[in-house]
């Protein structure tokens, strides 16, 4: 049975390629938890990340305002001294402060509610 439920949540991996020196990327995953937007507030988010075109979107924040939106939590992020960095407010800025996390946080929550299936590593 199907049960319709006013909040709702769900974990869905995140891969970040972040840039290594000598032209590679190395692919680090963790998992996100991301609430579901009704479908209104969600069409008022992207066409506020949209403004402007493409150039500007990630120029004037919108994109980290849908992501405060819709990020309620995370699993498998850890602070530089390797100790688990617990979700925050303060820590969701600081992680969405590095474009390469904020574009891959984005591209999985864009992912996750167009139906597209996340990639698996074998």
């Amino acid at each position: 049975m199907f049960v319709l439920k006013k909040e709702f949540s769900y974990s869905w991996p995140v891969t970040v390629r972040m840039p290594k020196d000598g032209g590679s990327y190395e692919e680090e995953e963790f998992s996100c938890t991301f609430r579901i937007q009704a479908q209104d507030e969600l069409e008022a988010l992207v066409a506020a990340a949209n403004e402007g075109g493409d150039d500007t979107a990630f120029q004037n924040g919108a994109d980290v305002n849908l992501l405060r939106e819709v990020v309620v939590g995370w699993d498998g992020v850890t602070g530089e001294d390797g100790d688990p960095l617990a979700f925050s407010p303060d820590a969701l800025r600081e992680l969405t402060a590095n474009p390469f996390i904020r574009l891959a946080m984005m591209r999985s929550y864009f992912k996750s509610v167009m139906g597209q299936e996340a990639r698996r590593k074998n």
